[in-house]
């Protein structure tokens, strides 16, 4: 069976095309707010940076440690996140950002329920499910070996 990639843009309608926070009030786990500020000048499509991968890698140590999460701030990056996390499935790069973010969701389960809803937890789960077998769909022999394999 053939699975289609799901689209970065669907997901960002489908959570409700949030805006960038006017302000950034969360306290960042390291007490530097620069990540934080940064995430607010990107926008789904941008050109990858290595500033993207280090705010998107530092806010991913606020998700797992930090509480109370700033809602608006989480709701706007959870759109460019999955984008980022979705293209290191179909792209052979390994961002520090993409292990940060799996040990996060694991070690902080239900975070995105408990800060945005359930609602949008559940898409972002099916999201990255969807592009999961859609990567694997895409495989003609599953293999994970040598320098350079993408791991899913």
């Amino acid at each position: 069976m053939k699975y289609e990639y799901p689209s970065i843009n669907a997901y960002f309608e489908q959570v409700g095309s949030p805006h960038r926070p006017e302000k950034v009030y969360q306290k960042a786990f390291d007490y530097d707010q620069t990540p934080l500020e940064t995430l607010t000048n990107f926008k789904i499509g941008m050109e990858r940076s290595e500033v993207l991968n280090w705010a998107l890698s530092e806010y991913n140590l606020d998700l797992e440690y930090v509480r109370p999460l700033q809602e608006d701030l989480m709701l706007y990056w959870l759109p460019l996140c999955m984008e980022y996390w979705q293209k290191s499935l179909f792209e052979k790069f390994n961002y520090y950002f993409v292990w940060r973010f799996h040990e996060a969701l694991h070690y902080s389960q239900n975070i995105i329920a408990q800060t945005i809803g359930k609602e949008i937890q559940s898409l972002t789960y099916r999201f990255m499910r969807d592009s999961i077998l859609a990567r694997i769909s895409d495989e003609k022999y599953l293999s994970f070996s040598r320098r350079g394999a993408v791991s899913f």
